[in-house]
């Protein structure tokens, strides 16, 4: 089993590293349900525009996205939620 800090510092490291071929095209995922990922795939909108206007965010358990923004912490549970946070 892997220990917390090697599993960050290894993800974060699959993703900015260039590799040569045939290495190039591995891809390092974290373990996620398909209902968490599929629900992380439907907020691609709302992730989109919060990373254009450089809001930070985090993701939540149970599945949720965690805005934070003018000294708030704003909980995103769905696409229609989020569009409606958006729009204030």
């Amino acid at each position: 089993m892997l220990l917390p800090e090697f599993k960050e510092q290894l993800l974060r490291a699959s993703r900015t590293s260039d590799m040569p071929d045939p290495y190039g095209q591995i891809k390092i995922f974290v373990d996620l349900s398909a209902a968490t990922l599929q629900f992380r795939k439907n907020l691609t909108p709302i992730t989109s525009t919060l990373r254009d206007q450089n809001v930070a965010y985090r993701w939540g358990y149970p599945a949720k996205l965690l805005v934070h923004h003018r000294e708030a912490l704003h909980a995103i549970t769905s696409l229609e939620l989020g569009i409606t946070k958006l729009k204030d």
